[in-house]
């Protein structure tokens, strides 16, 4: 999903996030013309969404992820909840595909998260020595 914040242009990501007086960040949904959703913001670090994807896991979304990309806010997280993978019953085993399946999946899931890190702005900017001098 974060690799949804990181196919936008710049441009278009800085237009999706308004800085607000409250310590909010509004951030315009992906999916949904004229929904928006409001991101916390504590100090300098982003704290947490009202979207449906953080409300219901905890987990950084991509609204969050999205506003780290065109802003000075670093996420924070240390309440993070990962979930857990549920346990099985023996009389519900997997079979061979079903379990090549799931490890598809979560290669396509590190694939894609190893993907928005080389995407990431920041990471270009070391790629000339302008933009070495611009990071702090």
């Amino acid at each position: 999903m974060k690799a949804c914040a990181e196919r936008l242009v710049f441009e278009e990501a800085e237009r999706r996030i308004e800085e607000l007086e409250n310590n909010q960040l509004k951030a315009e949904s992906f999916s949904t013309d004229e929904i928006f959703y409001f991101i916390s913001l504590e100090d300098v670090q982003i704290v947490s969404c009202t979207c449906p994807g953080y409300t219901g896991s905890s987990l950084i979304c991509k609204h969050m992820f999205l506003a780290h990309r065109v802003t000075n806010y670093v996420i924070s997280q240390p309440q993070a909840v990962i979930p857990t993978h549920g346990s099985r019953e023996p009389d519900q085993e997997q079979t061979l595909e079903e379990q090549r399946a799931e490890k598809r999946r979560l290669v396509e899931k590190i694939q894609d998260g190893i993907q928005s890190l080389i995407t990431v702005e920041y990471w270009r900017q070391a790629e000339n020595v302008e933009g070495l001098d611009s990071i702090s």
